[in-house]
Order: C-alpha cells, then sequence, then structure tokens
C-alpha cells in the first residue's frame, strides 16, 4: 500500500499494543515516504509506548528541528515530560515549550494549539501532583476559551482528585 495505508496500519496496530508490527508497517512507510515528518512522529509515539522516553524525546526533537513550526511536537513532548522517569529533570523544559506555542500563534485569533497545550502542561503536572501548578495551567486554558468546556472538564478533576468537592461541582455544573 502507500506510505499512508502503512502509516495507518502502523497507529492501529500501536494502540492495539502490537510494537512489533506497528514498527513493521511503520518501516514499510519511511521506505515510501522518508522525509515524511508523521512517520518520525509516529515512530516517537511508539518509543512512548514502549516505555522507552529517552529515544521519543530524541525522536520528538528531531521533528521539531525539520519542522519547528509543528506545534502538535511540542504538546506530544508536554505529555511525555509527564513521565515520572523524565518529569523532575524536563519539568523546568514544559514553560518554554509552552511560550514556544503561544509565540508561534501571535496573531491567531482561536490559538487552539496553545489552548492545548496548556491543558497538556496541566495534565502533566497533575500527573506528577503538582497541583497548584496543574490549575494554573488549565486556568490560563479557560481564560483563553472560556467558551470551550474541555479544560473546565479537567480542572474539575483536578479539584476532586484534591478533594476540592465543591469547587470540582462548580465547574461541572458550569461544563454543563
Amino acid at each position: 500500500g502507500s506510505a499512508k495505508v502503512e502509516r495507518a496500519y502502523a497507529e492501529y496496530y500501536r494502540v492495539m499494543g502490537n510494537f512489533e508490527e506497528a514498527r513493521s508497517h511503520l518501516v514499510n512507510a519511511q521506505i515510501k515516504e522518508p522525509d515524511e515528518l508523521d512517520n518520525l512522529l509516529l515512530s516517537a509515539d511508539i518509543s512512548k509506548d514502549q516505555g522507552i522516553p529517552e529515544v521519543a524525546e530524541g525522536k520528538y526533537n528531531d521533528a521539531l528541528s525539520r519542522n519547528f513550526m509543528f506545534t502538535n511536537t511540542y504538546s506530544s513532548l508536554v505529555v511525555l515530560y509527564s513521565n515520572p522517569a523524565l518529569f523532575k529533570s524536563k519539568k523546568s523544559s514544559i514553560e518554554n515549550l509552552v511560550q514556544k506555542v503561544n509565540l508561534l500563534e501571535t496573531g491567531s485569533v482561536l490559538k487552539t494549539s496553545y489552548y492545548n497545550i496548556l491543558r497538556d502542561a496541566g495534565y502533566t503536572f497533575s500527573l506528577n501532583q503538582e497541583y497548584a501548578i496543574s490549575e494554573n495551567y488549565y486556568n490560563k486554558a479557560i481564560v483563553l476559551q472560556p467558551e470551550n468546556c474541555a479544560a473546565i472538564i479537567d480542572l474539575a478533576y483536578i479539584l476532586a482528585n484534591q478533594e476540592k468537592y465543591e469547587a470540582s461541582e462548580k465547574l461541572f455544573n458550569k461544563a454543563i
């Protein structure tokens, strides 16, 4: 099949947890389109899923060196840094990645990528039980897009995890 079909199969097998089959299809996609950034990003995702975060990080950074405008890669790194093996050494890099996306979307009305990376940063800090920082990122996302309930719901869950049930319930009601 075409590189796109091979990549689709690779993604399917990645989601199913069959990394050997995923890599096999990804190699076929890479042979057909060796410079395709999506192949490199999928390879990074597979490495992340296999529990090899350092390899995934290298591939994400390689992708950024090829196209620093692709904002999803910054988000992928932020989520990767939620891994306890990387979090302590990389948590200071997260704000820098968030700000790069903000700068890349200067002039954009919706700032969708910035909204998403704010949520990803909130998620990363919450997984590592740094709730105050997590709440800060979610609140920034809510201010940016108050009509979008995703960050509101995320923040409600974070508050519930901290047993702040009344504040959590208010946010869930706001989202409804």
